[in-house]
């Protein structure tokens, strides 16, 4: 259970982030969403209030790709609940023009929010949760390991995420702080643990499914941020990628039983 934690979720207002933070609530977690538009943030306040009107909830619209503005916005979160346990950086945006039809400024805008709006709330997350501990947990994809036919600017990011997110494990470790830090491929969890929707004919290659369900990532995520913190390295306990190998690995000996 979550109960007296806070939380931040960055992309909170729709698909997963949104289950994820209604998993939050559901779980005593006290949330607050980060969207892109203040129209988008009041939706999907309006939504978790119509359906728990005590859920303690708040939103906010800050330009997370501006440093200044995300620690603005955490330290806004830090001043309401008192203490910051939990960043999601969950929001990115994904594109799939070829190559000859990519611009600079296109694959620019999407590094942008996907690495550099990541970066952001990891150090601001960082400040606040130093001496104490926290999960810092960042959305990777499963295009971040074996690409995709086209779109190069999305997996790319997604590859900088895995990067930041192991290097970050390995520096805050040496710190002496409690800190989890995971890269979160949410879309091949279901898709992995059910052997008949592995082989579902998909996007991605090795047999993946397209996608897991949101509300299947959200109970993953929440089961991760749950678990006691742990030591690992001088303390950060380092779960990077979950991956396809250690699933593979997984239903290999299964089937050797």
């Amino acid at each position: 259970m979550l109960q007296g934690k806070t939380a931040i979720v960055t992309g909170g207002t729709r698909g997963i982030g949104l289950a994820i933070v209604r998993t939050f609530l559901k779980n005593g977690a006290n949330v607050a969403l980060f969207g892109s538009r203040s129209e988008t943030v009041g939706k999907a306040l309006k939504e978790l209030k119509e359906e728990n009107p005590n859920w303690p909830v708040i939103g906010m619209a800050p330009d997370i790709d501006k440093y200044d503005e995300m620690k603005a916005a955490v330290d806004e979160v830090v001043a309401k609940f008192g203490a910051l346990d939990i960043m999601v950086n969950n929001a990115g945006i994904s594109a799939r023009e070829p190559l000859c039809d990519y611009t600079p400024e296109s694959f620019q805008h999407i590094m942008d929010l996907n690495v550099t709006a990541v970066f952001n709330g990891c150090k601001a997350a960082e400040t606040v949760m130093k001496g104490r501990g926290g999960s810092i947990i960042n959305t990777s994809s499963m295009v971040s390991l074996y690409g995709q036919p086209s779109g190069v600017g999305y997996p790319t990011s997604k590859f900088a995420v895995n990067g930041m997110t192991r290097s970050l494990a390995s520096e805050l470790g040496r710190e002496g702080g409690h800190f989890q830090l995971h890269a979160m491929a949410c879309g091949a969890f279901c898709a992995l643990q059910h052997p008949r929707e592995r082989d579902r004919p998909g996007r991605y290659p090795h047999g993946h499914g397209d996608r897991a369900s949101a509300g299947a990532c959200a109970a993953h995520i929440r089961a991760h941020t749950a678990r006691p913190r742990g030591r690992t390295g001088g303390g950060c306990k380092r779960v990077p990628v979950p991956c396809k190998r250690p699933c593979q690995l997984r239903h290999r000996r299964n089937n050797k039983r």
